[in-house]
């Protein structure tokens, strides 16, 4: 048997005689290891993901918007070096669901290749198969849409346009690259799978419902590796001029107002492309999991700070507790060195057992929140797997926090000299201490009193080191509930104080105020309010927005507007009002002029002062009165839509009523849209419950560990209590109203340093679908601090235990307090 060095073996028996506070010293290591490998390798694997979709169904990286162009024109931008070019047929249309209801609902027809995959913009096939070869009549339907309504392969689905309905047969249901966040345009964010639904037809079919024999009004652009987009893209132009389309705009490129209404009186056609960057469903899926970088970055920082500070704090006093030993290991002949490494070895040891464990808890975080996320959205392709990279760094700051905390310590210690080390330290000389200044009439306290007081007062460093442990763990649990509660604030602002109406009905294009009126006339219809929404430009200086404006009528009861503060607020005449989203993108102040260009159309382009800001959490808008909005667009009376609120519960003749209006796309329920937007936050809860877990899981590891220690060094005097006479129960009264003094330090301390670090990430948090405030409610703070002194009750348990039960003649001759 080999024999190990003696400074290991004494290692190894300090680690096993405190193994409880080494363990948690362990668990903290894990906990923050674990939230950072867990949550940047989630990051890591959700962008693999995504681009590994891509890849894999070939997504194009422009597309090309047009009236009309014979599909020659994609056939000749193939052939430009360094192009692959698609043309298709891209339009809206009504579903016709054949329920009792009538519902309808909008649609976009999306052409395909029949008997083959196309070269660009692929589908994966989900369940049936893919189009049959020929122009049969059959169609793939995105999943989510087929899943909603219970649609499956070999049911049939009927399509309207112009007034005139096909039926088509389901041959399967698809997952799409352009639709993995399934969204109408960039102005309409949500699109709940109940009112929108993306069809796949085959090309002759689709030729024949849109009247677009043997031409394409899209081209999708792919660019092979190494070729140049400007030189490729100079190419795309000279092709789409000889096919009669003289300019091709884009979101960098735009024209102005002024130019289009030259244009259209010189018949100039024009394009429009968008590149993969600005395409809606990519935007968003990006901005989402950008927001989700940004969290994978600030809480494993906040965690291990944390646990940084809480390591250095033990090992400190652990290697403070031992000066004894030290100075007899210097006598024996150790040298500085020897000591100091020895002393590192509790840092090393707890630093590789905690990172290594850490790091793999951390891939199995990982896993399951790329897996919740892959469900979520349907992602075709998921890419679990391990990123080495981020697993050693994990493993190396495991490693590198620990040793870091207790270098000062060791240093420190090794340096004594053998005789200053092996005798107390010096008493500090006489003084009156701040507790007398502050309670002078301490000395007429009860001893259960006086004592903790005393011991409070009497080492304030030793005191404030627990009760920032203290502070820390209630810190970490207000800031991940701070999360909770703000996604919580977030839904129910919007939708039970800003939208007060029951449904949405959505008009097909631009419809009338008068139908608002009809519509509130009928039974069952308790109000009726007109909305008119129109994408818009926006501009503030030299910052530029696309968003929509909506047009309300004056004193709307159905959309509340609210003030940043929460108070209700209206929109002035002449004037607009911008969310909050909005407000970051323009860096726009109350009083600029906010300029108005159209996204489509020669007219309604304007300058309106900016009257302030609303808070609206989900997406970003402008707001103005219905009346200016309607100005905009030269047409009185115009609206898009009509807010619903219902008498009671709808009745399938009422929603048939409704359904059968020529103006009718279809009808969005509030209910439906906020299940929506919580299954889209199904994701964001999951890391949420494992940051909160997690916060709880190293709050009470660090508060364990200064109770524990902040027990156990003082044995001494503990003993010296006993052998006087205090009974175990009385001297256990004395700790834990000690401890519940430190504890309310803490709580003094961890609350406005959590509300500071949750103001702090929730400005970081920028996202365009969701504009979160900080926000904590009360029961936040009390469970916080509840959570905390009660682990802090719990936690001295063992060690009041363990001193009840050690040897008073051998404590006594210990003077390590």
């Amino acid at each position: 048997m080999v024999a190990l060095p003696k400074l290991h073996r004494k290692l190894f028996r300090d680690l096993t005689a405190s193994r409880a506070q080494f363990g948690a010293v362990v668990l903290i290591i894990v906990v923050g290891i674990a939230i950072f490998v867990g949550s940047y390798e989630a990051y890591q694997n959700l962008d693999s993901s995504y681009e590994g979709s891509y890849k894999q169904l070939r997504m194009a990286d422009y597309w090309i918007s047009v009236d009309h162009l014979p599909r020659k024109a994609a056939t000749e931008m193939n052939d430009v070096p360094g192009v692959v070019a698609q043309g298709r047929i891209v339009g809206d249309v009504t579903i016709d669901l054949q329920l009792e209801t009538g519902e309808k609902v909008s649609g976009r027809v999306i052409s395909l290749p029949s008997g083959e995959h196309p070269e660009i913009n692929d589908v994966r096939i989900e369940s049936g198969s893919y189009l049959s070869p020929g122009a049969q009549r059959e169609i793939l339907l995105e999943k989510r849409f087929a899943e909603y309504h219970q649609l499956y392969p070999g049911d049939w689905l009927t399509i309207e346009r112009d007034s005139s309905k096909v039926r088509f047969r389901i041959a399967g249901t698809v997952v799409s690259p352009e639709y993995i966040w399934v969204t109408k345009s960039a102005q309409e964010l949500f699109t709940t799978a109940r009112t929108f639904g993306v069809i796949f037809m085959p090309e002759e079919r689709a030729e024949e419902l849109f009247g677009m024999k043997g031409s394409v009004n899209e081209v999708n652009l792919v660019l092979e590796g190494g070729t140049d987009p400007v030189q490729a893209l100079s190419e795309v132009r000279r092709v789409l001029r000889r096919h009669g389309i003289m300019r091709l705009t884009s979101k960098d490129e735009p024209i102005t107002v002024s130019t289009r209404k030259i244009d259209i009186i010189q018949g100039v056609r024009t394009a429009y492309m968008i590149e993969r960057k600005d395409q809606p469903s990519n935007s968003l899926l990006k901005q989402d999991v950008d927001g989700f970088r940004q969290l994978a970055v600030l809480f494993p920082v906040l965690f291990l700070s944390m646990a940084t500070l809480a390591i250095y704090v033990l090992l400190n006093r652990l290697v403070e507790s031992q000066r004894a030993q030290i100075g007899l290991m210097r006598a024996l002949g150790y040298g500085t060195l020897q000591i100091m490494f020895h002393c590192m070895g509790f840092a090393l040891v707890v630093g590789v057992i905690g990172s290594v464990l850490g790091a793999l808890l951390g891939h199995a975080i990982a896993s399951f929140l790329t897996s919740v996320y892959a469900v979520q959205l349907k992602l075709p392709f998921v890419a679990v797997e391990p990123h080495w990279y981020i697993v050693g760094l994990g493993a190396l700051i495991g490693i590198i926090v620990p040793l870091t905390a207790g270098l000062l310590p060791a240093w420190a210690t090794a340096r004594m000299r053998p005789a200053e080390a092996m005798r107390p330290p010096v008493p500090r000389a006489g003084h009156h201490t701040l507790l007398k200044v502050l309670l002078p009439f301490v000395s007429l306290l009860p001893s259960v009193l006086k004592l903790p007081l005393r011991n409070f007062f009497r080492n304030l460093q030793r005191s404030f080191f627990m009760a920032m442990g203290v502070a820390s763990a209630i810190a970490l649990i207000l800031v991940s509930l701070s999360f909770v509660d703000a996604t919580e604030s977030l839904m129910y602002t919007q939708f039970e104080v800003i939208q007060n109406y029951d449904a949405r009905l959505h008009f097909q294009g631009q419809g009338a105020v008068a139908t608002a009126s009809y519509i509130e006339h009928l039974q069952g219809i308790q109000e009726a309010e007109p909305v008119l929404e129109l994408p818009y430009r926006l501009q503030s200086g030299d910052q530029i927005a696309d968003s929509s404006i909506l047009g309300l009528p004056q004193g709307s009861s159905m959309y509340t507007l609210l003030t940043p503060e929460g108070y209700p607020t209206t929109v002035a005449s002449d004037s607009i009002l911008l969310s909050l989203s909005l407000q970051k993108k323009l860096n726009a102040e109350p009083g600029d002029q906010i300029h108005l260009e159209p996204v489509v159309g020669s007219v309604g382009e304007t300058e309106k002062t900016l009257a302030g800001f609303v808070n609206e959490p989900l997406g970003g808008r402008a707001f103005m009165p219905l009346e200016e909005a309607q100005e905009l667009l030269r047409s009185p009376g115009a609206a898009t839509g009509v807010l619903l609120r219902f008498d009671g519960e709808p009745s399938a003749a009422l929603l048939e009523r409704l359904y059968r209006l020529p103006e009718t796309a279809s009808i969005e329920f509030s209910g439906e849209a906020r299940r929506f937007v919580d299954e889209l936050m199904g994701f964001f809860w999951a890391a949420i419950g494992v940051m909160l877990a997690m916060g709880f899981a190293l709050g009470m590891a660090i508060i364990f560990n200064g109770v524990t220690v902040n027990v156990l060094e003082r044995r001494r005097e503990i003993a010296i209590m006993r052998a006087v006479g205090l009974s175990v129960s009385r001297l256990a009264i004395i700790l834990t109203v000690e401890n519940l003094l430190i504890g309310c330090l803490g709580v003094a301390v961890g609350i406005p340093l959590g509300r500071y670090i949750a103001n702090y990430f929730m400005a970081q948090v920028e996202m365009d679908i969701f504009s979160m405030t900080a926000v904590i409610f009360p029961r936040s703070y009390v469970i916080a601090c509840v959570s905390a002194l009660v682990i802090l009750l719990v936690s001295q348990i063992p060690a009041i235990r363990q001193v009840s039960r050690m040897s008073l003649p051998t404590a006594t001759k210990d003077w390590s307090e």
